[in-house]
């Protein structure tokens, strides 16, 4: 019974050292209409702007400009976030001329691209076992 005890005790420690947070604090929201996308990315495939091929995606409430997304039990490893403001609720980012974003964007690292979305590389971080990550997000808008 002590022995089955120990194991379990030792299995949810060991799970507990691969379950990390992630805490993505974002700023800078034009209006607190709409929500704010987040999606976490584990490799370049998709990122930013195919948040489908994403790890994980939540939307939040934007309140007095900012925002707060919490993605708990992630795997360590490298990861970069997106963020879209989808202040229509549509889902997806509106463009203008040229492909210009109309709603607010933003990246990890707040990466920016040239002439383009950032690129996955910029905008990656590391989650490492046993630690809590805060990446803070300036959101952009043209």
């Amino acid at each position: 019974m002590r022995l089955a005890l120990a194991l379990v005790m030792l299995a949810a420690l060991a799970g507990a050292a691969r379950a990390e947070t992630l805490v993505v604090e974002m700023k800078g929201f034009r209006t607190d209409k709409g929500k704010a996308l987040v999606a976490l990315f584990a490799s370049k495939d998709g990122f930013p702007d195919h948040p489908k091929k994403a790890a994980r995606r939540v939307q939040v409430d934007i309140v007095k400009g900012a925002a707060v997304a919490v993605l708990s039990d992630l795997p360590p490893g490298t990861y970069a976030v997106a963020v879209l403001h989808d202040e229509d609720g549509d889902k997806s980012m509106k463009t203008g001329l040229f492909g210009i974003p109309k709603e607010g964007f933003g990246a990890s690292q707040d990466a920016r691209g040239r002439f383009g979305p950032p690129s996955f590389g910029d905008a990656k971080f590391d989650i490492r076992a046993g630690r809590k990550v805060t990446t803070r997000i300036k959101m952009i808008y043209y």
